[in-house]
């Protein structure tokens, strides 16, 4: 054992499982802050490859970083094991960590989990969050999220997991552009079998007025909607609601044929 004389005080702290299993669990156990190590010190938290019994050690050290400005949390993933099961435990431990006041003092976060983290209404609105980094189980999800819980994000990334196309979605036909009137940087990226239509993308663009650099990745368009893969009907939505917007990066992957005869990217800069 690495045996140190003075405590440290590291601003900035990365931990790996995926360097040796169960790292995580090793540091924390030994480094508590009664020994050697001082977590009130702590700005930057990394924790890679984290699994459910890991995000225990979040409500015991972690909850004493008291000027942690960033934290990234990034689960296992289980997508290797063909078992698609919905971990409700660790979604409802990292809605805690993005809306709830024992951080208060984040400013970025990222959050990623297989399946996706649900969000609802009755989740409290972080009113310090300016980077956010996401995986959102719906689209629904997103609608939630762009509904005041975070209103002062500056850029937001989120990765959409599922969807089902045979409920009845939230999608909004007006929304309070107070909310989003901060956020200029938006990526927007879909998991595969994730059905994306025309309508969605205009619900979500129409917050979004004052964005500078948006990207849209969808990696398995499924739907029938064929408005969405036509050149024009995703420029005429993108620029009646988002006229800010500098930078727009687009990548869709269909077996169906993208009308590409309207450039999109022709923006006045």
């Amino acid at each position: 054992m690495l045996l140190i004389e003075k405590q440290l005080q590291p601003s900035s702290l990365i931990v790996n499982n995926d360097w040796m299993p169960t790292q995580i669990k090793i540091f924390f156990d030994t480094c508590h802050p009664s020994t050697k190590f001082d977590f009130k010190y702590l700005q930057r938290l990394s924790l890679m490859e984290c699994t459910p019994s890991d995000l225990d050690y979040i409500n015991t050290s972690v909850s004493q970083c008291n000027g942690l400005q960033s934290l990234c949390i990034i689960m296992k993933s289980s997508l290797d094991t063909n078992v698609n099961i919905v971990d409700y435990s660790t979604i409802e431990t990292l809605r805690n960590i993005a809306f709830n006041s024992t951080f208060n003092t984040l400013t970025e976060l990222q959050l990623i989990m297989d399946e996706g983290i649900i969000l609802d209404k009755q989740l409290h609105p972080n009113m310090n969050l300016t980077h956010l980094n996401i995986s959102l189980q719906q689209v629904d999800d997103l609608f939630v999220l762009f509904d005041g819980l975070a209103p002062k994000l500056i850029l937001l990334d989120v990765t959409l997991w599922q969807s089902d196309v045979s409920k009845q979605s939230l999608m909004r036909r007006s929304w309070s552009h107070r909310f989003m009137s901060h956020l200029i940087a938006f990526h927007l990226t879909t998991y595969k079998n994730v059905a994306m239509t025309f309508d969605h993308l205009r619900d979500i663009v129409m917050p979004l007025n004052q964005v500078k650099d948006f990207t849209l990745d969808i990696r398995q368009w499924i739907t029938n909607d064929k408005q969405f893969v036509n050149g024009y009907h995703i420029d005429m939505v993108i620029r009646q609601y988002m006229p800010c917007l500098q930078h727009f990066h687009c990548c869709i992957q269909t077996m169906e044929n993208i009308d590409k005869q309207v450039n999109v990217l022709s923006y006045n800069l």
